[in-house]
C-alpha cells in the first residue's frame, strides 16, 4: 500500500530548514525537500546542538529541550503458575514503603494470554535497584506484591 510518505531511517540529519516554499532536511548525504517533514531524534541530540534550525529554534523551545531530562527506567518481568490479580485491569498501582519502588504494575496476561506481570521502577528507584542482584530484585519485587495482595 503506497501511503505517499518516505520513510528515512538512520539518517543523521545535519539542518532543517523551514524558510523555503517546502521544508528542507539536510544529511551528509543528501537533501529531502517536502511539504512537511518529521524529524525523530533522542533527546540528547537535542540537547547537544548537533542540529541546525532555520530559522533558530525559539527561546521557549530551546528552554523546553533544556528543562527535559532521561532517566532511567527498570522493568521486571514476572511469569507466575495463574493469574492472581484483577484480570481486567491494565495498569496496578501501589505505594509502599519505599517511595517509588514497584510503583506501578502493567498486565500483559490480558495480551499475552500468559499469567504475566511487569513491574516498573523509575527515578532514584531505577537508580537503586541497579546495584541489586538479580535474586534481590525479584525478592523485592514479590514483597511488593505480597504487601498487594496478601496484606
Amino acid at each position: 500500500m503506497d501511503t505517499g510518505f518516505q520513510v528515512n531511517l538512520g539518517a543523521e540529519v545535519d539542518l532543517v530548514d523551514t524558510t523555503g516554499p517546502s521544508v528542507g532536511v539536510h544529511t551528509a548525504d543528501e537533501i529531502f525537500a517536502a511539504e512537511a517533514v518529521l524529524v525523530t531524534v533522542p533527546l540528547g541530540v537535542l540537547k547537544a546542538g548537533t542540529i541546525n534550525f532555520v530559522p533558530a529554534l525559539s527561546p521557549a523551545m530551546l528552554g523546553a529541550i533544556d528543562r527535559l531530562g532521561m532517566g532511567l527506567l527498570n522493568k521486571v518481568y514476572l511469569r507466575f503458575p495463574s493469574v492472581f490479580w484483577d484480570e481486567d485491569a491494565d495498569l496496578i498501582g501501589y505505594v509502599g514503603p519505599k517511595r517509588g519502588y514497584f510503583a506501578e504494575w502493567l498486565n500483559i496476561a490480558k495480551y499475552t494470554g500468559e499469567p504475566i506481570l511487569v513491574g516498573f521502577n523509575a527515578s532514584s528507584a531505577a537508580d537503586e535497584i541497579e546495584e541489586l542482584s538479580d535474586a534481590e530484585i525479584i525478592t523485592q519485587a514479590m514483597t511488593a506484591l505480597r504487601n498487594m495482595y496478601e496484606g
